[in-house]
């Protein structure tokens, strides 16, 4: 593996920053997302993007 890219709000994060972590010389890309899951920011901070509801409109989300 030569490199790999990186969601900060994927499901996987954590794991993939530990592997990335222990995988020396490893390029890293990082996305970023602005549509879908749960936001990292409060609305507050980012009210352009987000809901009332402090989700992103139109976003994909898992249900129950």
């Amino acid at each position: 593996m030569t490199s790999a890219s990186l969601l900060a709000s994927g499901e996987a994060f954590g794991d993939a920053v530990d592997l990335a972590r222990k995988t020396r010389g490893l390029g890293l890309g990082v996305h970023l997302n602005l549509s879908d899951g749960p936001p990292i920011a409060a609305r507050e901070a980012v009210p352009s993007l987000l809901n009332n509801a402090g989700e992103f409109e139109g976003a994909r989300m898992a249900c129950c």
